[in-house]
């Protein structure tokens, strides 16, 4: 009989014949089980490790504009661990940031953002013009109502 465990995901087994613990997925060994899942710990945390990797980062979801950040880790299936300045304006603030946020850092993204800003800066105008249209146009009042009502009759 095989003795088996399971680490992280990785299937851990004793080798008897020589006394050693194994991960075949990760070709490791040891003489213990605790320094074969503590050599498993060490490269699942390599190979979430990045070498810092400059992006720019949407403030949410529907934002149209970007802050500059550096990727140094992989969270999880979907984040990753962000420096830089914070959603919220903090200076070098350390945060997970979901992916689908995240773009290259490059000319071309850079002037898409710049277009996607001129565009909104239209748009709060614009909104701005028919707020200040819609405040002009005279409301009725109650006396209003009582003349309408008399002169329809």
């Amino acid at each position: 009989m095989t003795l088996e465990t399971e680490h992280n995901g990785y299937k851990i087994s004793y080798a008897e014949n020589e006394d050693v613990w194994r991960c075949w997925d990760l070709s490791l060994d040891g003489k213990t089980l605790s320094a074969v899942k503590a050599k498993i710990n060490t490269e699942i945390k390599r190979a979430r490790e990045i070498t810092a990797m400059p992006a720019l980062a949407f403030d949410g979801s529907y934002s149209t504009e970007a802050r500059e950040v550096v990727i140094t880790l992989i969270a999880d299936e979907s984040r990753v661990w962000t420096l830089g300045r914070g959603r919220w304006g903090d200076q070098n603030k350390r945060e997970k940031t979901s992916i689908e946020l995240l773009m290259a850092d490059n000319d071309e993204n850079r002037k898409t953002l710049a277009e996607m800003k001129a565009l909104s800066d239209k748009s709060d105008s614009i909104i701005r013009e028919i707020k200040r249209l819609r405040e002009s146009i005279p409301r009725l009042n109650m006396g209003d109502l009582s003349r309408i009502e008399k002169e329809t009759k």
